[in-house]
């Protein structure tokens, strides 16, 4: 089964590189982590009921900056981390625990990302609506089966983005590849990406069922399993990305 394969060659990729993995990432995350306990540190040290005084007592009103502030530190780790493992995997660029930061690189990830994303937005909605305007036509009692659609829509939209994504890591390199390249590279191939996205939501199905258990433990368990859990899906995603660019552009065998 070729997604198979395809996910096996990401996998290896990464846990036979993964000295190099962790230091393309570490200091753009801790740099990152750093960032969000300066903006948002006392946010996240309030409790359940605590937050819930705040949005009462009209004390939140300035929380959603901060959260803005913090994504925005965040984003730029990922688009660093992700534009030096692509390079690292495709070209063997790294340069000790500094990743070489190559702004214009990611400011056109970034910007070609969006674009896929304005694409995609248009039938997400259409979709949507549909849905929405089928589950309020039904009986309360069918209301549930139009999960039978959901999921479905899904997965066709979540194959098609990742169609569209594989042109990401060229895009890292500094290629001017056409923005709809990947779904002409990819054509004939939909059910290896369908397939591909299946393995991967099943790989994160399986880390948040871990992190619900260990939530009825301790909370703290639950964020000593999710961060590290969560780089490795991030970073089995972006090499999930590089071997697509590598095979179906670059025309790479699976080794």
């Amino acid at each position: 089964m070729k997604a198979w394969q395809i996910f096996r060659h990401a996998l290896r990729q990464l846990t036979r590189n993964f000295k190099a993995a962790v230091s393309v990432s570490a200091l753009p995350l801790g740099l990152a982590l750093i960032g969000l306990l300066l903006v948002s540190g006392d946010i996240l040290l309030l409790s359940p009921q605590q937050m819930q005084q705040r949005v009462s007592t009209g004390q939140a009103a300035g929380d959603a900056g901060r959260s803005l502030i913090a994504v925005v530190i965040f984003g730029v780790a990922f688009l660093w981390t992700a534009v030096a493992w692509h390079r690292f995997v495709l070209l063997g660029e790294l340069s000790g625990w500094r990743p070489p930061f190559h702004g214009r690189r990611m400011a056109a990830y970034f910007g070609k990302g969006l674009l896929l994303g304005l694409i995609l937005i248009i039938p997400a909605l259409m979709l949507m609506a549909f849905i929405a305007m089928l589950a309020a036509s039904l009986p309360a009692g069918l209301v549930p089966y139009t999960l039978f659609l959901v999921i479905p829509a899904y997965l066709g939209l979540s194959t098609i983005t990742l169609r569209l994504a594989t042109i990401l890591p060229g895009v890292a390199l500094g290629h001017q590849t056409p923005l709809l390249e990947g779904l002409t590279t990819t054509g004939g191939n939909g059910l290896v990406f369908l397939a591909l996205v299946v393995i991967l939501a099943l790989a994160g199905l399986v880390t948040d069922l871990i992190a619900q258990a260990l939530a009825g433990i301790s909370l703290g368990l639950v964020f000593v399993w999710y961060i590290p859990a969560q780089w490795f899906l991030t970073m089995l995603g972006l090499s999930v990305l590089t071997t697509l660019y590598g095979h179906y552009i670059e025309q790479r065998p699976l080794i």
